[in-house]
């Protein structure tokens, strides 16, 4: 099980150096829809990655150096990189989703849509797995690998298909259902949490040697 914070519920803290959790037999579909989601809380404002599921058709929920949220994906090596225009709170808990189908990236903050403005930036192939926190700086360039998100982790969740298309009110604990591939839920002593699957399995975790806080 991953580590866990005290409080309620659990979470995860990240340093913003070189913490990141990484989920290796979690893969894509390339071209396929999917939900990424997140519950936040960010420390200080760093370009980072708080989702990123890598491989040959790769999405990215992050957040920049001015604290604007914004999505990546990587389409038939076609990069669309797009951010909103108004910054998450620093000290303050915010839900984050990440709808990608084909077509379109679009962006959910505390369940409103907000439209994003592209930006030119490529991403790069890599091997797949999904990432939390950041990423293992091996995986991405020199210059690209140090995108370590710097706060505290409520949830996550990782869904099959659009999971929304309008206006909703926020969830302040993600659960898993049919379509939901993994999800950061409390453990059952409810003093930590697990990652699980749809059907309930824990995944494998891979930590980091270092960067995740075990003290709020």
């Amino acid at each position: 099980a991953a580590p866990a914070l005290a409080g309620e519920p659990p979470a995860i803290t990240f340093d913003g150096i070189n913490g990141y959790l990484n989920f290796p037999a979690v893969l894509s579909e390339p071209g396929a829809a999917y939900t990424l989601e997140a519950i936040i809380r960010p420390r200080r404002f760093q370009t980072s990655n708080v989702l990123s599921w890598l491989g040959p058709d790769w999405m990215a929920l992050f957040i920049s150096d001015s604290g604007l949220p914004g999505t990546a994906r990587l389409v038939n090596g076609q990069s669309v990189v797009l951010t909103a225009p108004v910054a998450v709170q620093l000290n303050r808990w915010t839900h984050l989703a990440a709808v990608f189908d084909s077509q379109t990236n679009r962006l959910f903050v505390d369940g409103r849509e907000e439209l994003q403005s592209a930006i030119t930036f490529s991403l790069s192939n890599t091997e797949g797995g999904l990432f939390v926190g950041g990423v293992d700086p091996a995986r991405l360039p020199e210059g690209e690998n140090r995108r370590f998100f710097n706060g505290s982790l409520r949830g996550f969740k990782i869904s099959r298909g659009v999971r929304y298309s309008g206006p909703f009110s926020p969830p302040n604990v993600l659960t898993r259902d049919r379509e939901t591939i993994a999800v950061m839920q409390q453990n059952a002593a409810g003093d930590g949490v697990i990652i699980v699957d749809g059907d309930g399995r824990e995944l494998d975790v891979v930590l980091s040697e270092t960067g995740i806080l075990r003290t709020p």
